[in-house]
């Protein structure tokens, strides 16, 4: 009587295991009878020649499939059955000898299906096939020396591989194309082990764990699978010097990472790699450690969530956790005006809200600020010596300090978390990004930082794989907190009272100016500095002016707009000090503040939030800073609106009226307003710069219809190349794209080649001139105007600096939908426009928002002759970007006020 069975796996050239077709955990182990097959190697042994080869017939065969099997015999001792085995009519046993991979057994009593064995015996043993070959180039098994060096050949590439042995539902060995059986864990994913109980010693399975594993072996185990290696184990360094220990973990970083493909369609819903599958199932969840090695981890995690949602076996209890973030979470830019520690800043956003936010899910050392404002004390001031930070903690906090001073950082709301014991704080961690890049990976990666072991439902950062891979490679090559050195010490002192005069009495004693660090911004001219190469913190003033009064009420705002420009301009910046020669009454330093290379006095004066005192008459930039007051007192900025100055200032007596400005340069000729003002529906189809684009009005759809009919009648091929390309010609020309014809135009030669603009769309190209086709006389294509218009956008000015993030900026926002266009100047020929989103009011248009953005300047000269009605707006918009420090404005009003310094 035959039975059925799924063959789950092969052990060797005549071995099988086999599994009930429903009951996968129900096995049972056949041998093929009468026949008998080189033996593969144990753990420490080698393989029998040909073992391999024997092997592999048999697997190639049988695995996965359905056979039937007839247990001719049983060996009692060993309860070994040995089978006739058949799928569907193959007789396996005859396979196997036939082609050369198995041996007859001798026995005494012959069947006829023995005599048969024999027979096909002889015919392999006379062709010299398999095991009967004379060659000796079987497969041998390779031994694994270095994982690392196995990991660089094959990471990043897919790589056909055999599962000989299921550890557990994630971990395998898998021979390579090497022939090398290594270690692998699947990427990503944590399967429930089998542990041993703590009194009885007895191996006991962790839910789903042998579910997981079952499933494995029926899907993988002696498969033909395709790897994506992504990576090695990378436990923390073993510090023992023990030679024996040291040898245990080179084992324990011996297994590689990996993902198995199961599908071809990366795009797909379904499972693409099998840990997907396996989430999906319930069997294993998401390993926040190995996770980020794989480019699948968003895949590992939807798969994961999935199951949760269906509360499917590991997940049939789970309850979503509760969200501790707000609706009024939502990213945002911001200013950082104080580093507090390596992973806690305080900020200050465009609405000009403070805050304190710290980086998601990384820990520094604890740092101990030097920024508190030196005490006075009744006996003599002296230095006073602060305790120190933690190992690691002053790098950490110097780094970020690096990575945020005076830039505009993007930072992401991951989550809030109450934080004190006895005064409570509900805090914001953030994701904070500079230029796109997390600052707390960089931290992370330097080894200044540690990552959070965080629970499979906490909230995280969504640079939270970038922080684990960070990490891995911050142990790996022994960075910071992971390495055995110690950090360097930074010890600081506090100066102040004598000690501030006989440091002053130094540091001007030294040439060239002294490097300092913004800490602290005490008021918009009084700072706390660190000065690096001095060991020492100062209060430091700049000299030779005076702010507004907060005091009285014109000059309340005024005082408060100070404070808030030194805060965005100069927190935790690196700066620059030219001291003078004595400390002022407070034992603060004095002197100037430049920032790269610019004094900071200056920037207040020229708008219009500090003027010049009379005692300054005595330093050396005495010039400098009058001029700089000037150019405040000229266009009217902070102080210089108000008619009367000095009630900003009580201690002052009035000063000079402000100069009249200056009249502005007549405009050329060309130049013509448009009165009439009309506004069009249109498209914008290219650009020729920055602010100079072309575009399509919504009544050339019937127009380009009809040039490319008459374009289509035309037989191409067959038409005269263009005689003579000369700029301004008139040609049909082959648009590289698609190949086909459209008019154009020759805007400049160069030897062979011309480029061409394609003038009913506005885009252009550089063509062989020898490709340019003559439109025949007397042709309507010569007669329909262009379809395309040439405009410039009215009122702004663009920068060097910016051009490439600026028409970046417009090819995105411009390109798509349509535009209400209007008119409002001409020069030389060309139309000024101001563009504005159908359904917009036309105040809102994207000239005056892209000034706002501190992406372009504002025509300042041309607004203030010929368009006085509006000039008003467009410069607000401009004192907007430039008290944001917007873009071009980043470092102050460094390109002047007048337009012929931008």
């Amino acid at each position: 009587m035959s039975m059925e069975g799924i063959v789950k796996a092969v052990l060797g050239g005549n071995t099988i295991k086999i599994c009930h077709p429903q009951f996968y955990d129900r096995e049972k182990t056949l041998i093929l009878a009468d026949v008998k097959a080189p033996r593969l190697g144990t753990k420490d042994g080698e393989d029998e020649p040909w073992a391999f080869e024997a092997r592999e017939f048999l697997r190639k065969k049988l695995i996965g499939k359905t056979i039937r099997f007839r247990v001719d015999y049983t060996v009692k001792e060993t309860g070994m059955n040995y089978a006739t085995i058949f799928l569907d009519d193959e007789n396996i046993n005859e396979s196997v000898v036939e082609a050369g991979w198995g041996k007859v057994k001798d026995i005494k009593n012959q069947s006829d299906d023995y005599k048969k064995l024999i027979a096909l015996q002889k015919a392999a043993e006379e062709q010299k096939i398999g095991v009967w070959s004379n060659s000796e180039k079987y497969a041998k098994q390779a031994k694994t020396e270095d994982p690392q060096a196995l990991l660089k050949s094959f990471k990043g590439k897919t790589v056909d591989v055999i599962v000989e042995y299921v550890i557990s539902g994630t971990a395998l060995k898998v021979r390579l194309p090497t022939n090398e059986v290594v270690f692998m864990n699947l990427t990503g994913v944590y399967c429930p082990s089998t542990t041993k109980g703590k009194e009885t010693q007895q191996k006991v399975a962790q839910p789903f764990s042998k579910e997981a594993k079952t499933h494995t072996e029926v899907r993988l185990l002696n498969r033909d699978v395709t790897v994506l290696f992504e990576g090695i184990d990378t436990p923390k360094k073993d510090k023992s010097k023990d030679g024996k220990d040291a040898k245990e973990q080179k084992e324990k970083t011996s297994n590689l990472h990996g993902s198995i493909i199961i599908s071809v369609d990366e795009n797909s819903d379904k499972p693409f790699t099998y840990q997907e599958e396996l989430l999906m199932i319930g069997y294993v969840s998401v390993d926040e450690r190995s996770a980020p090695k794989s480019k699948y981890a968003p895949r590992f995690r939807s798969a994961e969530q999935k199951a949760k949602n269906e509360r499917k076996n590991l997940w049939v209890d789970y309850e979503p956790p509760k969200q501790s973030l707000h609706q009024s979470d939502t990213g945002f830019t911001a200013r950082v005006l104080e580093v507090l520690s390596g992973d806690t800043l305080k900020i200050v956003k465009n609405d000009g809200q403070e805050e304190k936010i710290s980086l998601s899910n990384i820990r520094t050392k604890k740092f101990i600020s030097y920024t508190k404002k030196p005490e006075k004390k009744e006996a003599s001031k002296q230095a006073e010596q602060k305790p120190e930070s933690e190992q690691w903690a002053w790098e950490a906090r110097e780094l970020l300090r690096s990575k945020v001073a005076g830039k505009e950082i993007q930072v992401e709301v991951d989550y809030r978390r109450e934080l004190g014991t006895e005064k409570k704080e509900l805090r914001r961690f953030c994701t904070v990004l500079v230029n796109k890049k997390s600052v707390a990976v960089e931290l992370v990666r330097e080894g200044y930082a540690e990552v959070m072991k965080l629970k499979a439902d906490e909230e995280r950062s969504s640079a939270f794989d970038s922080l684990i891979l960070a990490e891995n490679e911050a142990i790996k090559r022994q960075k910071g907190l992971h390495g055995k050195k110690r950090a360097p010490q930074h010890p600081y002192t506090v100066v102040s009272g004598d000690a501030a005069g006989k440091l002053n009495k130094l540091l001007t004693g030294k040439s060239g100016n002294t490097k300092a660090v913004v800490e602290k911004i005490l008021s918009a001219s009084k700072f706390v500095l660190s000065l690096p190469n001095d060991a020492s913190v100062v209060t430091f003033s700049l000299a030779g002016i005076a702010i507004p009064s907060s005091d009285k009420p014109l000059g309340k705002d005024l005082a408060e707009e100070a404070k808030q420009l030194t805060l965005i301009s100069t927190s935790c910046r690196d700066v620059e000090l030219v001291l003078e020669a004595e400390v002022d009454k407070a034992s603060s330093l004095t002197g100037q503040m430049l920032i790269n290379g610019k004094n900071y006095t200056n920037t207040l004066l020229e708008a219009g939030l500090a003027i010049v005192q009379p005692y300054a008459k005595r330093l050396k930039i005495f010039e400098e800073l009058n001029e700089a007051e000037g150019k405040a007192k000229k266009a009217k900025k902070g102080v210089w609106k108000l008619e009367d100055h000095t009630v900003a200032f009580p201690e002052r007596k009035k000063r000079e009226q402000p100069e009249q400005e200056q009249k502005s340069k007549p405009v050329a000729q060309s130049f013509s307003v448009s009165h009439s003002r009309k506004t069009q529906t249109i498209r914008v189809t290219d650009f020729e710069d920055p602010i100079t684009f072309y575009y399509q009005g919504s009544d050339v759809v019937e127009k380009l219809k009809t040039v490319e009919k008459l374009i289509a009648e035309l037989n191409v091929a067959q038409l005269e190349a263009l005689a003579s390309a000369t700029v301004g010609s008139v040609c049909l020309a082959q648009f590289t794209e698609d190949n086909s014809w459209y008019r154009a135009k020759v805007i400049s030669v160069n030897n062979a080649n011309a480029v061409v603009l394609y003038s009913d769309f506005g885009n252009s190209e550089e063509v062989a001139i020898s490709t340019l086709k003559t439109i025949p006389a007397g042709n309507q294509l010569l007669t329909i105007p262009e379809c395309a218009q040439k405009a410039r956008l009215a009122f702004v000015k663009d920068h060097e600096n910016l051009r490439f993030e600026l028409e970046t900026f417009l090819r995105e926002t411009l390109m798509e939908g349509e535009w209400q266009l209007t008119v409002e100047y001409s020069d030389a020929g060309v139309n000024y426009v101001t563009l504005v989103q159908n359904g917009a009011k036309q105040e809102d248009n994207l000239n005056k928002q892209m000034i706002r953005s501190g992406l372009v300047f504002a025509d300042k000269k041309l607004l203030l002759s010929e368009f006085k009605s509006v000039a008003k707006s467009y410069l607000e918009e401009q004192d907007f970007a430039i008290s944001r420090r917007l873009n071009l404005w980043e470092l102050g009003e460094i390109y002047g006020s007048d337009d012929d310094e931008y």
